[in-house]
């Protein structure tokens, strides 16, 4: 009798352990999923002719930067240095060849989840056109 009074003890400690080291370890940071890198906003050039047509393209422009650095918009792990280097360049590029544009980019990250959640995008580095 005493022999399983102390299996089932025994049986319910093991248990009881499984479950808080399940629950501890499911955080959402632990989480896998996908960061999603976006580039939003809105750029205008002052002058007319193909000035100004370019600025159309602009974000355009941060988006492929961001594909070709990750080899797409998205990543498994956090690339954020990469991303803000890509974009540094093509921000420095619009700056060169396109001064008389104003406006501003902002770069996104954003996680999603396997269970389908998506954070909220958090921005990682804004551009300023026209400072």
């Amino acid at each position: 009798m005493k022999v399983q009074n102390i299996f089932k003890t025994l049986l319910f400690v093991v248990i009881t352990m499984t479950m808080s080291l399940n629950f501890s370890s499911c955080s959402e940071e632990d989480e896998p999923g996908l960061f999603v890198y976006t580039a939003t906003g809105n750029l205008s050039a002052s002058g007319s002719g193909t000035e100004a047509f370019d600025a159309f393209f602009g974000i355009a422009e941060y988006t492929e930067a961001i594909k070709s650095t990750l080899g797409g918009t998205s990543s498994t792990t956090e690339q954020d240095d990469k991303v803000i280097a890509a974009c540094d360049a093509v921000f420095k590029n619009h700056k060169t060849n396109y001064p008389s544009w104003k406006g501003k980019v902002e770069i996104k990250k954003s996680k999603s989840s396997i269970s389908g959640e998506t954070s909220v995008g958090e921005v990682i580095k804004t551009y300023n056109y026209g400072n």
